[in-house]
Protein backbone atom coordinates (compact mmCIF):
# COMPACT_ATOMS: atom_id res chain seq x y z
CA UNK A 1 0.00 0.00 0.00
CA UNK A 2 1.35 3.01 -0.91
CA UNK A 3 2.43 5.77 2.22
CA UNK A 4 -0.43 8.09 0.60
CA UNK A 5 -2.65 6.09 1.58
CA UNK A 6 -2.19 5.80 5.83
CA UNK A 7 -0.78 9.30 5.66
CA UNK A 8 -2.34 10.59 8.83
CA UNK A 9 -2.32 14.07 9.51
CA UNK A 10 -4.94 17.32 9.57
CA UNK A 11 -3.31 19.81 6.77
CA UNK A 12 -3.66 18.48 3.38
CA UNK A 13 -0.57 18.44 1.09
CA UNK A 14 -1.53 19.90 -1.89
CA UNK A 15 0.79 20.41 -5.19
CA UNK A 16 -0.43 23.29 -7.71
CA UNK A 17 1.10 23.29 -11.40
CA UNK A 18 0.47 26.51 -13.61
CA UNK A 19 2.68 28.55 -16.12
CA UNK A 20 1.81 31.51 -14.77
CA UNK A 21 2.67 33.08 -11.68
CA UNK A 22 -0.02 34.97 -10.63
CA UNK A 23 -2.48 32.27 -10.84
CA UNK A 24 0.43 30.55 -8.37
CA UNK A 25 -0.09 33.34 -5.90
CA UNK A 26 -3.94 33.06 -6.30
CA UNK A 27 -3.60 30.01 -5.07
CA UNK A 28 -1.48 30.31 -2.35
CA UNK A 29 -4.00 33.13 -1.30
CA UNK A 30 -6.82 30.72 -1.45
CA UNK A 31 -5.39 27.53 0.14
CA UNK A 32 -4.59 29.77 3.17
CA UNK A 33 -7.73 29.74 4.23
CA UNK A 34 -7.13 25.44 4.45
CA UNK A 35 -4.27 25.61 6.22
CA UNK A 36 -2.68 23.46 3.54
CA UNK A 37 0.51 22.58 3.11
CA UNK A 38 1.01 23.83 -0.69
CA UNK A 39 3.67 23.78 -2.77
CA UNK A 40 3.69 24.89 -6.27
CA UNK A 41 5.95 25.09 -9.59
CA UNK A 42 5.52 26.37 -13.43
CA UNK A 43 6.16 23.40 -15.65
CA UNK A 44 4.76 19.92 -15.57
CA UNK A 45 8.58 18.16 -16.07
CA UNK A 46 9.25 20.06 -12.71
CA UNK A 47 5.57 18.34 -11.25
CA UNK A 48 5.83 15.09 -12.17
CA UNK A 49 9.17 15.06 -10.24
CA UNK A 50 8.06 16.33 -7.56
CA UNK A 51 5.15 13.64 -7.83
CA UNK A 52 7.77 11.15 -7.80
CA UNK A 53 9.63 12.29 -4.77
CA UNK A 54 6.48 13.16 -2.51
CA UNK A 55 3.06 12.05 -2.03
CA UNK A 56 0.44 14.82 -1.83
CA UNK A 57 -3.41 14.83 -1.13
CA UNK A 58 -4.70 16.75 -4.17
CA UNK A 59 -2.66 18.25 -7.21
CA UNK A 60 -3.93 20.98 -9.11
CA UNK A 61 -3.20 21.11 -12.73
CA UNK A 62 -3.69 23.78 -15.20
CA UNK A 63 -4.11 21.78 -18.54
CA UNK A 64 -1.88 23.85 -20.96
CA UNK A 65 1.52 23.70 -19.63
CA UNK A 66 3.59 23.08 -22.87
CA UNK A 67 5.67 19.78 -23.93
CA UNK A 68 4.29 18.31 -20.40
CA UNK A 69 0.31 18.85 -20.29
CA UNK A 70 -1.99 18.68 -17.45
CA UNK A 71 -3.58 15.34 -18.67
CA UNK A 72 0.62 13.97 -18.68
CA UNK A 73 0.42 15.28 -14.68
CA UNK A 74 -2.69 13.47 -13.86
CA UNK A 75 -1.53 10.12 -15.61
CA UNK A 76 1.99 10.79 -13.46
CA UNK A 77 -0.17 11.29 -10.56
CA UNK A 78 -2.53 8.12 -10.64
CA UNK A 79 0.18 5.95 -11.46
CA UNK A 80 2.34 6.66 -8.79
CA UNK A 81 -0.39 7.29 -6.17
CA UNK A 82 -3.96 6.30 -7.15
CA UNK A 83 -5.99 8.09 -4.15
CA UNK A 84 -4.25 11.55 -5.17
CA UNK A 85 -6.94 13.65 -6.74
CA UNK A 86 -6.11 15.61 -9.46
CA UNK A 87 -8.05 18.81 -10.10
CA UNK A 88 -7.61 20.24 -13.86
CA UNK A 89 -7.97 23.67 -14.57
CA UNK A 90 -7.76 25.52 -17.99
CA UNK A 91 -8.57 29.00 -19.62
CA UNK A 92 -9.00 26.86 -22.78
CA UNK A 93 -12.19 24.14 -22.00
CA UNK A 94 -13.02 22.00 -24.51
CA UNK A 95 -14.89 18.91 -24.58
CA UNK A 96 -12.65 16.29 -26.26
CA UNK A 97 -10.32 17.74 -23.33
CA UNK A 98 -13.10 17.62 -20.49
CA UNK A 99 -13.52 13.97 -21.31
CA UNK A 100 -9.84 13.30 -21.36
CA UNK A 101 -9.76 14.26 -18.22
CA UNK A 102 -12.43 12.65 -16.88
CA UNK A 103 -11.43 9.11 -18.65
CA UNK A 104 -8.04 9.60 -16.72
CA UNK A 105 -9.83 9.92 -12.97
CA UNK A 106 -9.87 13.45 -12.97
CA UNK A 107 -11.51 14.45 -10.02
CA UNK A 108 -12.59 17.81 -11.41
CA UNK A 109 -12.32 19.94 -14.53
CA UNK A 110 -12.97 23.64 -13.78
CA UNK A 111 -12.32 26.52 -16.15
CA UNK A 112 -10.83 30.01 -16.10
CA UNK A 113 -11.55 32.84 -14.43
CA UNK A 114 -11.73 30.74 -11.28
CA UNK A 115 -13.56 32.44 -8.27
CA UNK A 116 -12.01 31.44 -5.04
CA UNK A 117 -15.59 30.12 -3.49
CA UNK A 118 -16.59 28.26 -6.40
CA UNK A 119 -12.58 26.73 -6.34
CA UNK A 120 -12.88 26.03 -2.44
CA UNK A 121 -16.43 24.39 -3.16
CA UNK A 122 -14.49 21.80 -5.59
CA UNK A 123 -11.62 21.24 -3.27
CA UNK A 124 -13.81 20.44 -0.39
CA UNK A 125 -15.43 17.96 -2.46
CA UNK A 126 -12.63 16.31 -3.45
CA UNK A 127 -11.02 16.55 -0.02
CA UNK A 128 -14.19 14.43 0.82
CA UNK A 129 -14.36 12.50 -2.74
CA UNK A 130 -10.59 11.63 -1.16
CA UNK A 131 -11.53 10.76 2.50
CA UNK A 132 -14.30 8.55 1.34
CA UNK A 133 -11.83 6.38 -0.96
CA UNK A 134 -9.39 5.98 1.51
CA UNK A 135 -11.93 4.73 3.93
CA UNK A 136 -13.39 2.35 1.17
CA UNK A 137 -9.98 1.19 0.59
CA UNK A 138 -9.62 0.58 4.66
CA UNK A 139 -12.70 -1.28 4.68
CA UNK A 140 -11.94 -3.13 1.60
CA UNK A 141 -8.56 -4.69 3.19
CA UNK A 142 -10.07 -5.24 6.15
CA UNK A 143 -12.76 -7.11 4.24
CA UNK A 144 -10.39 -9.21 2.49
CA UNK A 145 -8.43 -9.61 6.09
CA UNK A 146 -11.34 -10.90 7.60
CA UNK A 147 -12.58 -12.98 4.37
CA UNK A 148 -8.66 -14.38 4.49
CA UNK A 149 -9.05 -15.37 8.23
CA UNK A 150 -12.50 -16.91 7.64
CA UNK A 151 -10.70 -19.10 5.56
CA UNK A 152 -7.88 -20.33 7.59
CA UNK A 153 -10.55 -20.92 10.38
CA UNK A 154 -12.83 -22.87 7.70
CA UNK A 155 -9.83 -25.45 6.67
CA UNK A 156 -8.61 -25.59 10.00
CA UNK A 157 -12.49 -26.35 11.28
CA UNK A 158 -12.41 -28.75 8.14
CA UNK A 159 -9.51 -30.75 9.05
CA UNK A 160 -10.85 -30.70 12.49
CA UNK A 161 -13.95 -32.37 11.17
CA UNK A 162 -11.85 -35.03 8.83
CA UNK A 163 -9.82 -35.82 12.15
CA UNK A 164 -12.74 -36.26 14.35
CA UNK A 165 -14.24 -38.42 11.54
CA UNK A 166 -11.56 -40.47 10.95
CA UNK A 167 -10.98 -40.91 15.14
CA UNK A 168 -15.04 -41.82 15.15
CA UNK A 169 -14.01 -44.47 12.46
CA UNK A 170 -10.93 -46.32 14.63
CA UNK A 171 -13.17 -45.97 17.56
CA UNK A 172 -16.26 -47.85 15.69
CA UNK A 173 -13.41 -50.13 14.07
CA UNK A 174 -11.82 -50.78 17.69
CA UNK A 175 -14.86 -51.30 19.12
CA UNK A 176 -16.13 -53.72 16.45
CA UNK A 177 -12.52 -55.82 16.62
CA UNK A 178 -13.13 -56.20 20.24
CA UNK A 179 -16.74 -57.20 19.39
CA UNK A 180 -15.36 -60.09 17.22
CA UNK A 181 -12.81 -60.54 19.71
CA UNK A 182 -15.22 -61.11 22.24
CA UNK A 183 -17.46 -63.19 20.06
CA UNK A 184 -14.13 -65.18 19.08
CA UNK A 185 -13.48 -66.33 22.45
CA UNK A 186 -17.30 -67.35 23.20
CA UNK A 187 -17.72 -69.30 19.89
CA UNK A 188 -14.93 -71.37 20.69
CA UNK A 189 -15.61 -71.90 24.20
CA UNK A 190 -19.08 -73.09 23.33
CA UNK A 191 -17.89 -74.70 20.35
CA UNK A 192 -14.82 -76.53 21.54
CA UNK A 193 -16.31 -78.05 24.51
CA UNK A 194 -18.56 -80.35 22.68
CA UNK A 195 -16.03 -80.78 19.20
CA UNK A 196 -13.52 -82.04 21.76
CA UNK A 197 -15.87 -84.78 23.09
CA UNK A 198 -17.32 -86.14 20.06
CA UNK A 199 -13.18 -86.39 18.39
CA UNK A 200 -12.35 -87.96 21.73
CA UNK A 201 -15.77 -90.28 21.22
CA UNK A 202 -14.71 -90.92 17.54
CA UNK A 203 -11.39 -92.14 18.92
CA UNK A 204 -12.52 -94.06 21.42
CA UNK A 205 -15.23 -96.34 18.99
CA UNK A 206 -12.55 -96.63 16.26
CA UNK A 207 -9.93 -98.30 19.16
CA UNK A 208 -13.00 -100.27 20.27
CA UNK A 209 -14.05 -101.59 17.07
CA UNK A 210 -11.28 -102.69 15.07
CA UNK A 211 -13.15 -104.42 12.79
CA UNK A 212 -16.40 -102.30 12.53
CA UNK A 213 -18.73 -102.13 9.63
CA UNK A 214 -17.17 -100.03 7.17
CA UNK A 215 -20.15 -98.65 6.41
CA UNK A 216 -20.10 -97.25 9.97
CA UNK A 217 -15.87 -96.10 10.01
CA UNK A 218 -17.11 -94.54 6.78
CA UNK A 219 -19.15 -92.32 8.64
CA UNK A 220 -17.45 -92.37 12.10
CA UNK A 221 -14.47 -90.65 9.14
CA UNK A 222 -16.95 -88.13 7.89
CA UNK A 223 -18.00 -87.10 11.30
CA UNK A 224 -14.39 -86.97 11.94
CA UNK A 225 -13.49 -84.84 9.02
CA UNK A 226 -16.45 -82.45 9.53
CA UNK A 227 -15.44 -81.63 13.60
CA UNK A 228 -11.54 -81.14 12.02
CA UNK A 229 -13.08 -78.81 9.98
CA UNK A 230 -15.00 -76.99 12.47
CA UNK A 231 -11.69 -76.71 14.67
CA UNK A 232 -10.18 -75.22 11.03
CA UNK A 233 -12.63 -72.35 11.02
CA UNK A 234 -12.53 -71.83 14.78
CA UNK A 235 -8.52 -71.30 13.99
CA UNK A 236 -9.29 -68.80 11.81
CA UNK A 237 -11.93 -66.86 13.50
CA UNK A 238 -9.51 -66.55 16.41
CA UNK A 239 -6.29 -65.17 13.83
CA UNK A 240 -8.59 -62.31 12.33
CA UNK A 241 -6.47 -58.86 11.96
CA UNK A 242 -9.21 -56.93 10.24
CA UNK A 243 -12.26 -58.04 9.31
CA UNK A 244 -13.28 -58.53 5.54
CA UNK A 245 -16.69 -58.67 4.36
CA UNK A 246 -17.57 -60.04 0.75
CA UNK A 247 -20.81 -60.28 -0.82
CA UNK A 248 -22.92 -63.74 0.15
CA UNK A 249 -26.59 -63.18 -0.68
CA UNK A 250 -28.23 -60.60 -2.62
CA UNK A 251 -28.73 -58.45 0.82
CA UNK A 252 -26.27 -60.20 3.45
CA UNK A 253 -22.58 -59.78 3.97
CA UNK A 254 -20.08 -62.73 5.46
CA UNK A 255 -16.46 -62.14 7.11
CA UNK A 256 -14.03 -63.77 4.03
CA UNK A 257 -12.10 -66.11 6.89
CA UNK A 258 -9.15 -65.76 4.10
CA UNK A 259 -8.94 -62.89 3.16
CA UNK A 260 -9.54 -61.49 6.84
CA UNK A 261 -6.46 -63.71 8.72
CA UNK A 262 -4.14 -62.36 6.21
CA UNK A 263 -4.50 -58.59 7.28
CA UNK A 264 -1.91 -57.40 9.24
Amino acid sequence: MNSNQNKKHEKPSVLVVDDEKDILLLFTDIFKERSCRLDTCLTGEEAINRIEKKDYDIVVTDLNLGTISGIDVLRATKKKSPLTEVIIITGYASLKSAIEATEDDAAAYITKPITIQNFLNTFDRVMEKRRLSIENLRLRNSLIKANKYLLEKTKELQKSYEELKNTQKRLIESERLAAIGELTVSVKHEINNPLTSILNSISFLTKLNPDMDPSLKEALDIIERSAFRIKEVLRKIENIKVPKSKKYLKDIMMIDLEEAIKEK
